[in-house]
């Protein structure tokens, strides 16, 4: 099955409506029998999010002089909602035609995310829809509270960072981005700012790991291992669908940085602490993109030595640790591993600079 057409990066508003509209029309007329109950959700959601689309584009039309510049936060709503409608058309078409090979835990997990996606696309239209569509030259900045201000002066600081991510075009988003990332790693209180107290902080960073843009995709990274570092917020991640743009990046080769890859892996080993995260990994081809990772030979040892420990992590259940050593992953990590050790004590006078294998 070929991928539905993507909207050029310069078309308008109008446009890249009609092309979103048409994959949603394509994918309301397919048919998948497994869940009827999440797909016929998922439906629903599809023709709210058009009807909210077309009416905010028409009200920009009217009210503005329709530059694009003018409104850098509607046109990457619109790429970002076209993707999420996208992904829906692959997986409703490859369920209707029999060609969907996830396996039914897979299946339901895609559609939890993408129901997922959804709501924040409505969420964000609504707040457009109530406010107007900002233009980020008229946006008020907050100055940056010190690493000694109070948990009242970070959380202000932190929801004005969110309302610029909101409005700003990419080099905006990036830049807040960066700058959540920082505060996280100042004061672990940031990340329960963050998980509770503004609204779909965890699912804004969660999307932002599926951004085109490769500074985006490292800072929405960082700051989602530094929230996965914090067992309470691991929940609200996976419920977010985190798990399937971590393994995303990680087998990325093409438009993914090792920076990316690095804080992805970092992520996934932090969230595979947690024994019930385990499957979603696996589910997602996570097993195999790990050990891809490892076998890299282009990999850094930062990344060698998350991959290791997430594999680790993912053989603590007694199903997964089977599986892997019926198909002979306990014996390739072996040999990667003397591999790695091999080539770092050359590199490193003795010193290996990759963990030993330790697989229960």
């Amino acid at each position: 099955m070929g991928e539905a057409e993507e909207a050029p990066e310069g078309s308008s508003h109008g446009e890249a409506l009609e092309l979103l509209m048409s994959m949603a029309s394509s994918s309301l007329a397919c048919s998948v029998s497994q869940f009827p109950a999440k797909w016929q959700s998922i439906k629903d959601k599809l023709q709210q999010l058009c009807c909210s689309l077309n009416s905010l584009c028409c009200s920009v039309s009217v009210d503005g002089n329709g530059d694009d510049e003018e409104h850098p936060v509607l046109v990457e709503l619109l790429q970002s909602a076209s993707a999420t409608v996208r992904s829906v058309h692959v997986v409703a078409s490859q369920c209707s035609d029999g060609s969907y090979k996830g396996g039914r835990l897979r299946l339901r997990s895609d559609l939890d995310n993408l129901s997922c996606k959804l709501d924040a696309h409505m969420k964000q239209l609504k707040e457009m829809a109530s406010s107007g569509v900002p233009s980020p030259s008229k946006a008020i900045v907050a100055v940056r509270p010190g690493v000694e201000a109070s948990v009242g002066e970070k959380t202000f600081y932190l929801k004005d960072l969110f309302s610029r991510i909101r409005i700003g075009g990419t080099v905006q988003r990036s830049q807040a981005l960066g700058t959540i990332r920082e505060l996280l790693a100042e004061d672990e209180l940031c990340a329960k700012v963050v998980a509770l107290d503004i609204d779909d902080g965890i699912t804004f960073l969660t999307g932002f790991l599926e951004s085109m843009d490769v500074c985006i995709q490292e800072e929405a990274a960082g700051a989602v291992a530094i929230v996965a570092s914090s067992e309470c917020y691991r929940g609200m991640l996976v419920k977010a669908g985190v798990i399937a743009p971590l393994v995303q990046l990680l087998e990325n080769t093409d438009k993914a940085s090792e920076l990316g890859k690095e804080r992805a892996a970092q992520a996934l080993r932090e969230l595979t602490e947690n024994s019930d995260n385990v499957w979603a990994v696996c589910a997602h081809g996570g097993l195999t993109t790990l050990l891809h990772a490892c076998a890299d030979a282009g990999s850094s040892s930062k990344l060698i030595s998350s991959s290791f420990a997430v594999l680790r992590n993912l053989s603590r259940v007694e199903e997964v640790k089977m599986f892997m050593v019926e198909q002979a992953v306990v014996t390739e990590l072996v040999k990667l591993s003397q591999k790695k050790e091999e080539r770092g004590s050359c590199q490193h006078g003795g010193d290996p600079v990759t963990p030993s294998v330790d697989i229960p």
